[in-house]
């Protein structure tokens, strides 16, 4: 899909504006349903972070964009399957475009290295996990 005029219920007219931030696994991660897109994705401009995928979308009409939850500010977030877009229904697994978080290291961390402890902290310390669930959907 290229033009708004392809996509079912839409209401934008035009040439789709894709963009999204290195490192997302884009367009792999979007759902099967979803991979239509692709070839209006494999064209997209790629944005360093977050915040410039979602300064693209509210500055362009026409610009779709995948971003994590904390950055739908000002955008209008896409309901999926009919399921709104929104952490309540991410964490309950309603919402079905959600992508996972990975964190990847260069080999494995060594004993005792600020890598290792801080990998631990984020997956077993209750401090981190209340920051996770607030913006990202919990390990746990």
């Amino acid at each position: 899909m290229r033009n708004w005029s392809d996509v079912p219920g839409a209401t934008a007219t035009g040439s789709i504006t894709s963009s999204c931030a290195r490192g997302l696994g884009y367009p792999g991660r979007l759902p099967e349903d979803l991979h239509g897109l692709q070839d209006g994705v494999q064209r997209a401009s790629a944005k360093a972070s977050n915040g410039l995928v979602q300064q693209t979308v509210q500055s362009d009409a026409s610009a779709i964009g995948y971003v994590s939850q904390d950055f739908v500010t000002g955008t209008n977030p896409v309901a999926y399957q009919g399921v709104g877009c929104n952490l309540r229904t991410a964490k309950s697994g309603e919402y079905g475009g959600v992508r996972n978080f990975w964190m990847v290291t260069r080999g494995h961390p060594r004993a005792a290295s600020a890598l290792q402890r801080f990998i631990f902290w984020v997956q077993n310390s209750a401090r981190a996990q209340k920051v996770v669930a607030t913006h990202w959907v919990p390990l746990k």
